[in-house]
């Protein structure tokens, strides 16, 4: 038959409770660490948030200024057309009008 003995005494138990101490400390101070550094990376990711958000904006603008350019461009060509068939004669001015003028 076992038997089992309940002895205590202070050397077995003071350890113990030191242990448990210690590492209830080292637990707090690690949980305290780990929660500062989510919230330091929050805090990041929110920063890197808005920074995507300002350069998803830059580049909206960005085509936008594409876009008018190519429109200039194309103005700007059919401009050039334009006077080059006003200068051989062609369009507004006429060689004669009414013959009016040589």
């Amino acid at each position: 038959m076992l038997t089992w003995e309940w002895n205590f005494n202070l050397g077995t138990i003071l350890p113990l409770i030191f242990a448990a101490g210690v590492f209830y400390a080292i637990t707090k101070t690690d949980m305290k660490a780990l929660k500062d550094n989510v919230v330091d990376i929050k805090a990041t990711l929110l920063r890197q948030s808005e920074t995507i958000a300002q350069i998803a904006v830059q580049k909206s603008q960005i085509e936008n200024h594409y876009a008018q350019l190519a429109e200039v461009q194309k103005a700007q060509r059919l401009l050039d057309q334009r006077l080059y068939d006003l200068s051989r004669g062609r369009g507004f001015i006429k060689e004669t009008i009414d013959g009016e003028y040589k």
